[in-house]
């Protein structure tokens, strides 16, 4: 029995993992006015495939988070999101044959981003984006009785981070704030997954670590920009990395 879920531990971390999202890019102009500031609230809601030479596995995230953004310039910004995310990978873990998803509450994140565009004309302009992201610990514990024995996988996911590097492309239409905006978008993520299993409450073996990627590393995202009352305006966005996510954000610019 031990050798058994020790084994299956072994599969559960290769085939495990975090992803991160950090909310939408946002179109090439900023929100904050030049020398101005922007503060926000988003929500997103995110979904990832987790792949090996084997196993695929399907993430799902929830974030909420504060946005503020300050632009030094014209067409330029920087930003910073502080927030909360949850983890439910399903079906990652099966202790003598039963399937078990991995799940976790809402754990802190933080990420870093800047911005700038050039216009092309009154109505296209061009960017460039730049955004890290670092998240928290997320643990779970998988139990198992159906053996007669209480057989379980302690696991963890750690030192999560993530690297976004867009091209948006926006269009503004003429005599209004509305704009569209997407473009292709490079990411990096990488997280630590150390496992351990148990057995009547005895470790079956040293813990299992590695480190694990989300599937791909080029994908693309989407979004409209529309004004709903003076210096406020909403962020729709969809993504499209390893899998379809989507997200959106309310913003006041002063």
């Amino acid at each position: 029995m031990r050798r058994l879920i020790t084994a299956i531990a072994a599969v559960m971390m290769f085939i495990s993992g975090a992803t991160a999202y950090a909310g939408e890019f946002g179109p090439a102009e900023p929100t904050a006015k030049p020398g101005g500031f922007a503060l926000g609230i988003g929500y997103t809601h995110h979904q990832a495939k987790l792949k090996t030479n084997v196993w695929s596995d399907k993430l799902t995230q929830n974030e909420v988070y504060m946005h503020a953004e300050y632009s030094p310039a014209r067409n330029m910004a920087v930003y910073a999101k502080l927030g909360g995310a949850d983890m439910k990978i399903k079906n990652v873990y099966q202790i003598n044959l039963n399937d078990y998803d991995f799940k976790d509450g809402m754990k802190p994140f933080a990420a870093l981003g800047v911005k700038g565009m050039v216009d092309i004309t009154n109505s296209f302009g061009v960017g460039l984006f730049a955004q890290g992201a670092i998240y928290g610990k997320y643990k779970d514990v998988a139990t198992d009785t159906s053996m007669g024995t209480v057989d379980q996988i302690k696991s963890e996911h750690k030192n999560t981070w993530a690297v976004d590097i867009g091209i948006p492309v926006q269009y503004k239409f003429a005599g209004s704030d509305i704009l569209l905006y997407g473009g292709p978008v490079v990411y990096w993520y990488k997280t630590k997954n150390v496992a351990e299993s148990f057995t009547n409450g005895v470790s079956d073996g040293p813990p299992i670590s590695g480190y694990i990627k989300e599937k791909n590393n080029i994908g693309g995202f989407v979004g409209a920009r529309i004004p709903i009352s003076k210096g406020i305006n909403l962020v729709v966005e969809v993504q499209m990395k390893s899998m379809f996510s989507l997200g959106s954000m309310v913003s006041f610019a002063f």
